[in-house]
């Protein structure tokens, strides 16, 4: 999910933020406080971010977020689905979603259309690159349970809070250190492939170049033997004149 966005729905979060919310604040959501969470929140969602996914669950592909950006309006349908898919993997949004809604309706709007994006790109992953997916999927779990954890570490000064942030930012780093491992790997694979490739093409390098040589040679001959045919070939009706000339002379 893009920073941005995220760092905006911090905004909107603590602007709204009250007692009952799931950011467990003990202050109102006016004045500067609300400022410093957003603040501390955007500080601490700038961080390595995985691989996008594609939209595309039909066509497989390497991921695109290009198609997933032009979705610029928000449906129930895809309301629906942006929020199943945080219920199923960070439930603890979907309170503060509700209060967003009822206090920032176009906040809310412009947050759920990219979690829309985000779980269409995370389903085409899962569809091209399971292993890939799996990854991207507990980076985002992750990386938006820092967030929350930022926004309530701001507004509080429980040090339990700031221990569960920093063990949420280890694992961050830990699952980051699997993509790369990951990617690595897939980059080593793709190297091998490439250099058999080319050592099978520089062995046959020679071979190639005389199979292409004869089939040219090949078409060149019948190309001259065909047009040499053409050029000795008769013109139609030409020796019937001929002879109807020749008649008419010796009569």
């Amino acid at each position: 999910m893009p920073r941005v966005v995220l760092n905006s729905f911090l905004v909107a979060a603590c602007l709204v933020a009250g007692p009952a919310i799931v950011l467990q604040a003990q202050v109102s959501g006016d004045g500067p406080q609300s400022f410093t969470a957003a603040k501390a929140a955007s500080q601490a969602t700038d961080v390595p971010r995985s691989a996008p996914a594609s939209d595309d669950k039909k066509v497989k592909r390497e991921p695109n977020r290009q198609n997933t950006d032009r979705i610029t309006m928000l449906t129930p349908g895809r309301e629906a689905a942006a929020l199943a898919f945080v219920t199923n993997h960070h439930p603890e949004l979907v309170e503060l979603l509700e209060r967003l809604k009822a206090d920032r309706p176009r906040q809310y709007q412009s947050v759920v259309l990219d979690l829309f994006r985000t779980s269409e790109r995370l389903a085409a992953l899962h569809e091209n690159d399971p292993l890939r997916h799996e990854l991207a999927l507990r980076a985002w779990k992750t990386r938006s349970r820092i967030q929350l954890l930022a926004a309530r570490a701001a507004l509080s000064d429980d040090e339990s809070i700031r221990l569960e942030l920093r063990r949420a930012l280890e694992e961050q780093a830990h699952i980051r250190g699997q993509q790369l491992q990951y990617e690595r790997d897939v980059a080593t694979e793709r190297l091998k492939k490439a250099e058999t490739a080319l050592e099978e093409f520089e062995q046959g390098r020679q071979a190639q170049i005389d199979r292409q040589y004869n089939a040219l040679l090949r078409q060149i001959e019948r190309s001259a033997e065909k047009s040499k045919a053409l050029k000795n070939k008769p013109a139609k009706g030409k020796n019937s004149k001929s002879a109807v000339k020749k008649k008419e002379t010796a009569q």
